[in-house]
């Protein structure tokens, strides 16, 4: 009677479970269940985007002259590098 107990247990259940998750983790199976289970949730949320949003973008040469900027001006100089183009 005890033997039948350890078969009804959480515990055997959980490990069949944790088991059976690792054997499929690499096939397609899981990651499928993972983005519907991601997308279900992303569609579940219904917040509004903010517009307070801003993309910005910075070529390199634009980067360099900020940078020479800043540092003439920590360094007490007054002229601003010219860009060349």
């Amino acid at each position: 009677m005890r033997k039948l107990d350890f078969w009804r247990s959480d515990c055997f259940l959980g490990v069949v479970v944790a088991l059976v998750v690792l054997t499929l983790w690499d096939r397609d199976l899981v990651q499928s269940l993972e983005r519907k289970a991601y997308d279900l949730g992303v569609q579940a949320t219904s917040r509004t985007p903010s517009d307070k949003i801003a993309i910005i973008a910075i070529d390199k040469q634009s980067y360099i002259i900020k940078l020479m900027q800043l540092h003439q001006a920590s360094q007490g100089g007054a002229a601003s590098p010219k860009a060349s183009s």
